[in-house]
């Protein structure tokens, strides 16, 4: 809880706004295959589409309700003959681009390893995902795997990166894909791709542009990856392919934070949870503000034994990344991690994320900050979708990475899915919800004000308050209704005031607003001449 103080009164910022909707997606029994789920999603229209390894599941955002739950397999065509029939591994991606209204679902496939891997990649043919999808399979290397994919949307397509490994296990390099749109949503499959041998090129992050204001046309997809923050440019000339560019760096230099490959304790068991330290985390959101744009990012480091939430906001001016703020989010003794961040079209940011200790079995909690909150915090505090009750047996893994998104009809809305446990075990579940910030308003204005010539040089104020979040009061004088000034400012919860040293028989006017960060609203003016 956030507190400001007046004069020995104690009055509440708003805290992190509860959930609008809250309800249960898809869990391994019924759904899943295998651990860690890879909880995913975005949110369009009318649809919340979600995938985890290795099914597809679709929900009606007014109500929760589950259209369809299906298998990846399922879901994409088998009669088609390619290598990805059937063949479905997961890492699954799903993507919401409402610059054209489309959605875009992806994940690896191989079968054996002779002719390497594949992307089976689906676009729908309109806005609504319970409708017909183009489907593809996506070469993705010859002899590569192509691990923890991740995509974003851009101006100009789809923006796919991946970690490349042998089959056996060792780390090649990185690659990054563009896929033309609208071809893509028109059956029409173009693709254009470059590797970087670099060791910074690990676990790279495209940008996923939200907002109603798309990114530049001719802009670059910028990409991110963690030590400190790399960042390259992906600039794909689609009329000559010749002329498409990868450009690296310097890397943005950061707080000094700690990585541990500790894992986090949950109660009732000696099963540690994997923290996947060392990365940035899904997705990397993207906004064009029109004089700058953001872009939200976030991975785990080490606080006094804790692994908890370190958050960024990059800001892009002609073409330069620089960081805009920072901060670690450690509150309590609990750990935190498995992180996703977003931000909406007011600047305000939420990070939601796993919470858990050797007492907290593990949760799904969001903090975040107003745009007007001071610089470098979480001032909002935190608030909690779920809260497990159950641990996770047998295996250390627990997701590759949660999704925080946006609403596109109002661009404030956020949606986030995760993972929990409802029973002690391996069936892990998943949870969908949204919340959006209050609008901050200006204070109610005071009323009844009156004014009262107490002596020939005085005048005595009062009015009564009727507001709950105001700053503070603030006090006009004039000698004509038309022309008034400051004379003073007052805490919050005041209700009168002296003013002194005035003329003898001289009509004063006054009014007295009360204020906060997001304006004054003020009562109507009165008027008394002195004695």
């Amino acid at each position: 809880m956030v507190q400001r103080s007046y004069a020995g009164l104690q009055r509440e910022t708003m805290l992190m706004p509860t959930p609008i909707m809250n309800f249960a997606g898809m869990n391994l029994n019924q759904h899943g295959a295998g651990w860690p789920p890879d909880t995913t999603g975005d949110v369009g229209l009318t649809y919340y589409v979600q995938a985890v390894n290795t099914s597809i599941g679709i929900y009606r955002k007014s109500t929760g309700a589950a259209v369809s739950t299906t298998t990846f397999n399922s879901f994409f065509p088998s009669s088609v003959g390619s290598p990805c029939d059937n063949n479905n591994q997961g890492d699954s991606i799903v993507l919401y681009d409402q610059y054209n209204q489309r959605w875009v679902i992806f994940d690896f496939a191989w079968s054996g390893t002779s002719n390497g891997s594949f992307y089976s990649i689906a676009a729908s043919q309109t806005s609504d995902p319970t409708g017909a999808w183009w489907t593809y399979c996506l070469h993705a290397d010859n002899t590569l795997m192509n691990d923890y994919p991740k995509g974003g949307v851009w101006h100009d397509g789809i923006y796919i990166t991946a970690n490349m490994f042998q089959f056996s296990g060792s780390f090649q390099h990185a690659k990054v894909w563009a896929l033309k749109a609208p071809g893509i949503y028109n059956g029409t499959l173009t693709v254009q791709s470059i590797t970087d041998n670099a060791w910074e090129a690990w676990s790279i992050l495209p940008s996923h542009a939200k907002g109603s204001t798309a990114p530049p046309a001719g802009a670059p997809n910028y990409m991110y990856a963690l030590d400190a923050i790399f960042w390259w440019e992906f600039d794909v000339d689609w009329t000559t392919p010749a002329n498409t560019t990868w450009t690296g760096h310097s890397p943005l230099s950061v707080a000094a934070y700690t990585l541990t490959a500790s894992g986090i304790p949950q109660p009732g068991t000696s099963q540690t949870l994997d923290s996947l330290y060392g990365r940035l985390m899904n997705p990397a959101v993207y906004r064009n503000f029109g004089s700058y744009a953001s872009v939200y990012l976030n991975h785990v480091c080490d606080v006094s034994s804790r692994r908890t939430e370190r958050w960024y906001e990059i800001r892009i001016n002609s073409g330069t990344s620089s960081i805009y703020q920072q901060s670690t989010y450690a509150p309590d003794s609990h750990h935190r991690w498995m992180g996703s961040i977003a931000g909406d079209k007011n600047g305000n940011i939420a990070l939601g994320y796993s919470v858990a200790s050797s007492t907290l079995y593990p949760s799904i909690r969001y903090a975040g900050r107003l745009s007007s909150d001071p610089l470098n915090q979480l001032s909002q505090g935190e608030a909690s979708m779920v809260t497990g009750t159950g641990s996770q047996t047998s295996y250390n893994r627990w997701g590759d990475y949660s999704c925080m998104t946006i609403n596109p009809v109002d661009d404030e809305t956020f949606w986030y899915t995760q993972e929990y446990y409802i029973t002690t075990g391996t069936n892990w579940q998943t949870r969908i919800g949204s919340f959006k910030f209050t609008a901050p308003t200006p204070p109610d204005a005071p009323t009844n004000l009156t004014a009262n010539a107490a002596a020939c040089n005085q005048i005595d104020l009062g009015w009564t308050d009727n507001s709950s979040n105001e700053d503070g009061y603030r006090v006009y004088r004039g000698l004509t209704a038309g022309s008034l000034s400051l004379i003073a400012t007052l805490p919050a919860n005041s209700k009168y005031y002296r003013d002194n040293g005035l003329q003898r028989r001289t009509t004063y006017y006054y009014k007295v607003c009360a204020y906060n960060t997001h304006g004054e609203s003020c009562s109507s003016v009165s008027s008394v001449k002195t004695k």
